[in-house]
This record gives C-alpha cells, sequence and structure tokens, in this order.
C-alpha cells in the first residue's frame, strides 16, 4: 500500500470521527454530517481500491480517476462557498437585527 493510500485512509477516518464527534454535539446539521460520512466513506474506498474510480472515469470518458475527482470536486467545493456565504449573511442580518433592537432598548431606558 503507498504511503498516500494510508494518508487517504486516515483522512476518511477522521471525516467519519470529525463527523459522529459534530452529530454527537450537534454543532452541525444533518446534512453536513451525512457529507461527511459519504466524503470519508468514498474517500477510504477509493484509497483501498482505486480501479474503481479508474472504472468510472472509463465510462465518462475521462482518462483516469484523478481527474474525474478533480471535476467533481470543484463544483462542490463551489457549491458549499456559496452555501457558506449565504449562511454568513443570514448570520449577518440576523447579527444588525439583535444590535439595533439593544441600540434601542438603551435608547429608551437611558431616556427615563
Amino acid at each position: 500500500m503507498k504511503i498516500i493510500s494510508i494518508i487517504m485512509i486516515l483522512f476518511g477516518l477522521f471525516l467519519f470521527i470529525m463527523g459522529y464527534y459534530n452529530r454527537r454535539r450537534r454543532t452541525l446539521n444533518e446534512e453536513f454530517i451525512l457529507l461527511s460520512y459519504i466524503t470519508g466513506f468514498f474517500i477510504i474506498l477509493f484509497s483501498l481500491f482505486p480501479s474503481i474510480i479508474s472504472y468510472f472515469a472509463k465510462l465518462t470518458g475521462v482518462s483516469r480517476g484523478v481527474d474525474l475527482l478533480t471535476y467533481i470536486s470543484i463544483p462542490l467545493l463551489f457549491y458549499l462557498v456559496i452555501l457558506l456565504y449565504v449562511k454568513i449573511g443570514e448570520l449577518n442580518e440576523k447579527l444588525t437585527k439583535i444590535v439595533r433592537e439593544d441600540a434601542i432598548n438603551k435608547g429608551k431606558r437611558s431616556k427615563k
């Protein structure tokens, strides 16, 4: 087994552990936990059996399995960045609302 395969298997196990830990603490929603489990599973699967990804690459017309993983990863990463951007915008709106309400309440108290 190659060193990179061992590193990727350890990373896949790390994703499983991270998903389990966040599920117990309820710090992430179920979608991200499921994504963590699925990603960890496929990383371990493709590390142990690299011929599987090569087979799918040939089915899709891509020359190498690593290229297929890259082509799949880039849109997925863009989706996650956009999702995070939307979440940050929602948090910004909530924070603005809370700060405004706090300022109004402090202004009412100081006039009394």
